[in-house]
């Protein structure tokens, strides 16, 4: 697997995927609700799958409580393809209790993620992980796990001062756990260009954090909010909409941070 890149970002990680068929993902939920699997819905009939999914959940849980299920015994397919997943669900709620005695619990999900990583059967382009806006232990293990972080930034007063506190949050982690951790990129949504506090958060996140900063905005747009609700990404529910276009917009900008710059010489 040639330099795989382990993202944190639901609706963001799942429209990024939609738009590249070709490219080989993979989602992580590490939150206790878990968006992704009626969004993505796994391969299965729907009866088998609502008997099925607690004891997915259960077995990811316990991967977290150091069992002897391992990471890939959880990966699922999904209805798209080139794509699985590994969901969660509110047993993770317990994992901060479950794992206080246990001095390496940041680096659990990093440890799992090596078995896929080191994995020859594994394929992946890219391991994303989708996690909640809290500063949970679940969010740590994420940040510690990750190469490089991918920040949803509504365009809103309280989201910016938010980011600040994120800000400072990685800084620790990067000196304490994962050095290697680096913004890959803020991507500004809920952006609404009639609305004056929109443009003026998009002024100051681009004159603090410069080219960091994605060219890409995602407006507001109903169509997004109503996707979820019909079980589908919004690229498939409506790929024609202001919002599905933003995201194949950003998708673009995403994946050329990875193409080499050319050479300017004559």
């Amino acid at each position: 697997m040639d330099d795989d890149d382990i993202q944190c970002g639901t609706r963001n990680v799942i429209d990024l995927k939609a738009t590249r068929s070709n490219e080989n993902a993979f989602f992580i939920n590490p939150e206790q609700k878990s968006v992704l699997q009626n969004i993505l819905f796994i391969k299965t009939a729907n009866n088998i799958l609502r008997k099925y999914l607690p004891t997915i959940c259960s077995r990811t849980l316990e991967i977290s409580k150091d069992k002897q299920t391992k990471i890939y015994e959880v990966i699922q397919q999904t209805n798209f393809e080139n794509l699985n997943i590994i969901s969660s669900n509110v047993d993770l709620s317990g994992l901060e209790v479950e794992t206080a005695g246990d001095n390496r619990r940041a680096f659990k999900l990093k440890d799992e993620l090596g078995l896929i990583l080191n994995d020859s059967r594994a394929s992946y382009d890219y391991i994303l992980l989708d996690c909640t806006p809290s500063l949970s232990l679940l969010t740590i293990m994420a940040l510690v796990a990750s190469d490089a972080l991918v920040v949803p930034l509504q365009t809103e007063f309280f989201a910016l001062e938010g980011l600040t506190q994120l800000m400072k949050t990685i800084e620790r982690i990067k000196t304490n756990l994962n050095p290697s951790l680096d913004i890959r990129g803020i991507l500004l949504t809920m952006y609404d260009k009639r609305n004056k506090l929109s443009g003026e958060v998009e002024t100051e996140a681009r004159n603090y954090f410069k080219d960091k900063v994605y060219s890409t905005a995602v407006p507001r747009n109903v169509r997004l909010s109503e996707a979820p609700s019909h079980g589908v990404p919004v690229l498939i529910y409506d790929k024609a909409c202001p919002g599905s276009k933003a995201y194949f917009s950003f998708t673009e900008e995403f994946l050329n941070q990875d193409k080499p710059m050319e050479s300017s010489a004559a």
